[in-house]
């Protein structure tokens, strides 16, 4: 079967379709935890603007999932099946589960199909692999999420001094690993982290986060900025950390976050995930 997948709103109060940019991919990887090897998967992202639809940024791409990543076209002699993105069927992952990643081997069906499906494009796959091979590349690593902002603002979820804990803890247990990737939506806990534990941090340096100054403390705040193809940008940078800690050798999750999840989900390298 042909599936479609539309991105609505899913909530009449949102101001966009879907949700953030990493729930996005998870919203995609729900559909395809659905689908058989036999389907294959459309993403429709050009009905409705997503967070990180950004007007007349390529003259030949309307649909902002393509921004990333490239997919086939849906044949028009074959039957097809529309569905939006709260019908994509069993809910096979949730934030609240902290079971996921206990057992990777369950999720390669569904990484398989992601990737028989879709594939990242140039401009996205060049910058994670070039990361890779200068940072990481014959270094054991420790990825590590740390999401703040909003989600602990308005969710009250684990944060900085929990996640140093558990570090701290997952590198006595591991002293083969040689350093840390830091994912953080929150620019002010890099010096803190970088001094809290015994290894080299390193992370994406000069991409948008929260500052000392603009704290994006509501779900929509960083979806303005001043620089240029902002939104395209905010996608491309989440993107690059989800798979960056793919590939790192161990991986900390986040408290409740869907960048965390997709990595588990699209694990490359990964091989013990932790939880706080």
């Amino acid at each position: 079967m042909q599936y479609k997948l539309v991105f609505i709103k899913t909530h009449p109060s949102h101001l966009i379709a879907g949700i953030g940019v990493g729930g996005n991919v998870m919203m995609v990887m729900s559909m395809i935890s659905n689908m058989t090897d036999s389907d294959s998967l459309y993403v429709d992202m050009e009905t409705n603007e997503v967070i990180w639809t950004q007007n007349k940024l390529f003259s030949d791409l309307n649909n902002a999932w393509e921004y990333y990543f490239t997919q086939k076209p849906l044949d028009p002699a074959k039957p097809i099946k529309t569905l939006s993105v709260q019908e994509t069927g069993n809910i096979n992952f949730r934030y609240e589960d902290d079971s996921i990643g206990e057992d990777l081997s369950l999720y390669t069906p569904w990484k398989n199909r992601f990737y028989s499906n879709f594939s990242l494009r140039p401009a996205l796959q060049n910058s994670v692999n070039d990361y890779y091979d200068v940072y990481i590349k014959d270094k054991v690593t420790l990825g590590v999420q740390i999401r703040l902002t909003d989600q602990k603002y308005h969710n009250h979820t684990k944060g900085l001094d929990v996640s140093i804990t558990k570090m701290r803890q997952i590198l006595s247990e591991n002293p083969d690993i040689e350093q840390i990737f830091l994912a953080t939506d929150d620019e002010t806990i890099i010096p803190r982290v970088t001094n809290s534990v015994p290894l080299p941090v390193i992370y994406q340096e000069g991409i948008y986060r929260a500052n000392e100054y603009d704290r994006q403390l509501n779900p929509y705040d960083r979806m303005e900025a001043t620089r240029k193809n902002h939104r395209y940008l905010l996608g491309f940078e989440c993107l690059q950390d989800i798979f960056t800690l793919t590939k790192c050798n161990y991986l900390l999750k986040a408290d409740k976050s869907a960048i965390s999840i997709v990595a588990c989900l699209l694990a490359e390298n990964i091989k013990k995930v932790y939880t706080l």
